[in-house]
């Protein structure tokens, strides 16, 4: 519990000898936030599909959708790596450049930063003064 202040992770880049990037933790205003701008989206793209397509989805059985969900999908993966990405190997600037990161690597590292955000301060971290900083 308590401040995400301090909470980082680097991690090495799949597929990419000597690259890697640094994650930190996010607060809770700006989870709420990318779940937020997600929902936001989603309802702008039900909107313009228009009431056909939203009856079919509705017609779709929510404990199927559920039971598939990557919790990565909860969240705007844009806002993610904007707001977490804190520093990189890579020759380009944070946080406009997480544009410019292919898909796979996108994807990777927003469920990275999701997992890591989902992650629980064990009891000796929570006692100790030092926020933890991570490393894979």
């Amino acid at each position: 519990m308590g401040l995400v202040r301090g909470q980082v992770k680097r991690l090495d880049i799949p597929d990419e000898p000597g690259e890697w990037v640094e994650i930190k933790k996010l607060p809770w205003g700006l989870l709420e936030g990318a779940r937020q701008k997600r929902t936001d989206v989603v309802i702008e793209r039900t909107r313009a599909w228009g009431a056909e397509m939203f009856e079919m989805l509705r017609g779709v059985q929510s404990s199927d959708v559920t039971a598939a969900a990557d919790p990565t999908n909860e969240y705007d993966r844009g806002f993610l790596l904007r707001h977490a990405v804190q520093a990189w190997s890579y020759d380009a600037e944070l946080p406009d450049a997480v544009e410019e990161l292919e898909e796979e690597t996108a994807d990777w590292l927003a469920k990275e930063i999701v997992s890591f955000n989902s992650r629980v301060r064990t009891e000796a971290e929570q006692l100790d003064a030092m926020p933890p900083s991570i490393s894979h």
